[in-house]
């Protein structure tokens, strides 16, 4: 379908000029609308972690894969209490032990590099974790260290937890 426009030169340039600027005006407000759309989720791993986790599975690479495999998680007892808390303004509480006995630990963390969160104790532990998995319901933390108290070998350890 064509249009044929009549009129003279001038009319058409400014006839023109204006729907270039409507075009541009549309262009913007579209544009503008969309940036504003709510995000949905965190956007940050410091985000995503924060809230309270439930230690759920363990596992350590006893076969020295480099990595835990299913076979080697072991469910968590539900006897022991492994939980940690992690707030908004990078202070957070680990409380461990049995149900009707928990000890609490605080300690600050930081997302280190993206991938790896460091917690500080305040006993002056400081642990690093790998963020192996972290969603909105899960979080898989690794890390290197003894699989037995007393051994001397470091092995890749695996702590599964689920938001709670």
């Amino acid at each position: 379908m064509w249009f044929v426009l009549q009129g003279s030169s001038d009319e058409l340039i400014t006839m023109g000029k204006k729907i270039a600027a409507i075009i541009i005006i549309l262009t913007l407000l579209i544009g503008g609308f969309s940036s504003c759309s709510k995000h949905e989720g965190a956007s940050t791993p410091a985000q995503n972690l924060v809230g309270t986790w439930r230690q759920i599975q363990y596992g350590y690479d006893n076969n020295n894969t480099g990595s835990v495999d299913p076979g080697e998680l072991i469910a968590q007892p539900s006897s022991v209490v492994q939980e940690y808390t992690f707030n908004s303004n990078s202070t957070g509480v680990l409380k461990s032990g049995s149900p009707d006995n928990l000890i609490s630990s605080p300690f600050i963390w930081k997302v280190i590099v993206g991938d790896s969160v460091q917690l500080a104790f305040e006993a002056h532990d400081t642990i690093s974790y790998y963020l192996f998995t972290l969603t909105s319901s899960l979080l898989t933390l690794t890390t290197s260290g003894p699989a037995q108290t007393g051994s001397s070998i470091d092995v890749l350890q695996m702590y599964v937890y689920v938001r709670q």
